[in-house]
């Protein structure tokens, strides 16, 4: 995981045992859970979380528009005058909300009606 990261990218890390990881992303959390904050400028992820050598997290997040999950899509087809609101939830917080499907953050829009 750290080379995949870079040694000189991270920031800190915190490892979590015991209940929480389960807590957080079920079974896969049973050997403890990594968390590993970046400043990456190649990547827009900042946050990591690895299990048992493996990186959760990938780069792309979901989007979810008007509370419908879109799937393979592509932010660019919105008109940007059309946007009422954006709201970014991160990995960690997705997870807690949505469940351990969402590991790459969640990009909720609005659009105005």
């Amino acid at each position: 995981v750290i080379n995949e990261i870079g040694i000189e990218n991270i920031i800190k890390f915190s490892q979590l045992s015991s209940d929480s990881p389960m807590r957080l992303i079920g079974e896969h959390g049973k050997n403890g859970l990594l968390i590993i904050e970046s400043n990456d400028k190649k990547t827009t992820m900042q946050t990591y979380l690895s299990v048992e050598g493996n990186l959760l997290f990938p780069d792309a997040p979901d989007f979810i528009i008007d509370d419908v999950l879109m799937i393979n899509f592509n932010v660019e087809t919105l008109d940007p005058n059309k946007i009422e609101s954006i709201e970014i939830i991160g990995p960690l917080k997705s997870i807690i909300d949505y469940g351990r499907k969402y590991t790459g953050g969640i990009i909720k829009i609005k659009m105005k009606k």
